[in-house]
């Protein structure tokens, strides 16, 4: 049968074929590579700014006069006041109290004075790259589930397509052809760390795409109200009707200790404060719970409201609020880190020696091929790059550092293309 394309045509859409599949494996490629060094987001935020004095206490007395300085500062700049403050508690992870409103923030001392406002733009550029791309965060959250979609079909047609694959994982062949010795490489990895990357490709593509799901249960079941739809995934917030004024927080949390007293703390936060429906949730940690945290609500008394239901409520709600502790080993232990840092490395192998499979089987040769290498080799060389440059004054850098990254990244790709060209 004579096919409807000319050969020039089917060249051509190859061309794109090939493009199109590289494209997705460099985001696979970043996103596991960035996503293995924000494991370490805690401990990269200490690095980069050590200076900032660090405490383990921030007793309840001081809670109000934070609360009111900080909106006292930020007033002069703002048409109105934030509809929540955020009162972040120090823990093991990160002994850090800082206060702020998602727009504004400042680092607190155990007196509740305030230090200096966080200065680290080497992990918020690699934070912002793993998790959206750098793009609008609903775009770039949307790619990023998709990358977590596709690292989960590929798991399960790697494994459906080759039935020895278990087998294999205990076989590398040291003399033969680079290709054999990839194609071991890649099936060891891809077996020992199953159901690390499975994990993690569900989780990620739930967390990414979460903003898209919320707008899609809006739009089926609620008329589009987005609001609604978050409430029935994660509980809606109690109508109260409190007073204006100063909020009892020493009340607060002795009635929190008093109803959950293995809870710890880990965030406070004013809704709506100053008016009179304003609520406090308490946002704390429970033992033997995978969920990120129970949030307990209070009216401005400091008298417990109700609790969300998020570690003993319905079991979806339960499962959508495990996914960021499971995604990025957010359990408080240096060790469990270490461990997702091993195997995020071992992921961001899998993908790699996948492409160079594919590359010497198809015969890949050009500037295709050099630009995959430049983007394998150029990727970490660029993180590392840009945090020797974050350690310089912001003065001296033309571009911002998220500007510079980009930049640099593009000149190391472009330039493995430009070295094949000259060489042939």
């Amino acid at each position: 049968m004579t096919s409807i394309f000319s050969s020039d045509q089917i060249r051509s859409q190859l061309s794109v074929h090939r493009i199109f599949g590289m494209a997705s494996a460099a985001i696979l490629y970043l996103v596991c590579l960035s996503g293995t060094v924000v494991v370490f987001h805690n401990e990269l935020l200490r690095l980069e700014q050590p200076e900032v004095e660090e405490t383990f206490e921030l007793p309840a007395q001081y809670h109000a006069k934070i609360i009111n300085e900080y909106l006292q500062r930020i007033a002069p700049q703002r048409e109105a006041l934030p509809e929540t403050v955020y009162l972040v508690m120090p823990t093991q992870d990160l002994p850090r109290p800082h206060v702020t409103d998602g727009i504004d923030e400042w680092y607190l001392d155990a007196q509740g004075e305030f230090l200096q406002q966080p200065d680290t733009p080497w992990t918020e550029m690699i934070t912002g790259l793993h998790t959206h791309l750098h793009l609008p965060h609903v775009l770039g959250s949307a790619i990023i589930g998709l990358t977590g979609v596709l690292m989960t079909a590929l798991i399960f047609s790697g494994v459906v397509a080759h039935p020895t694959i278990f087998k294999d994982a205990f076989r590398l062949r040291r003399q033969a052809a680079d290709r054999l010795q990839a194609t071991d490489w890649h099936t060891r990895l891809s077996v020992w760390g199953l159901p690390f990357h499975l994990m993690i490709g569900i989780t990620g593509a739930f967390m990414g795409i979460s903003t898209v799901l919320v707008g899609v249960l809006a739009a089926l079941y609620f008329d589009n109200n987005q609001e609604q739809a978050i409430a029935a995934v994660y509980g809606d917030d109690p109508v109260v009707e409190s007073r204006s004024g100063s909020v009892d927080y020493p009340t607060a949390l002795a009635n929190l200790e008093q109803h959950a007293p293995a809870a710890e703390p880990i965030y406070l936060a004013l809704h709506r404060p100053g008016q009179t429906d304003q609520l406090l949730e308490i946002a704390a940690r429970l033992p033997d719970r995978l969920t990120y945290s129970e949030i307990y609500r209070f009216d401005a008394d400091g008298q417990l409201i109700n609790h969300q239901g998020l570690a003993d409520g319905p079991i979806g709600r339960q499962v959508a609020y495990s996914t960021y502790r499971l995604h990025f080993g957010n359990f408080a232990s240096l060790q469990v880190k270490v461990l997702y840092a091993m195997m995020g490395i071992a992921l961001s192998m899998v993908c790699v020696y996948g492409v160079n499979i594919w590359l010497s089987r198809k015969k890949v040769q050009g500037p295709l091929r050099q630009i995959w290498q430049g983007w394998v080799w150029g990727l970490p060389a660029v993180m590392l790059l840009c945090l020797i440059l974050s350690w310089l004054p912001a003065s001296w850098l033309p571009l911002n550092l998220t500007a510079t990254f980009w930049l640099l990244l593009l000149l190391v790709t472009a330039g493995s293309a430009l070295i094949h060209r000259q060489e042939h």
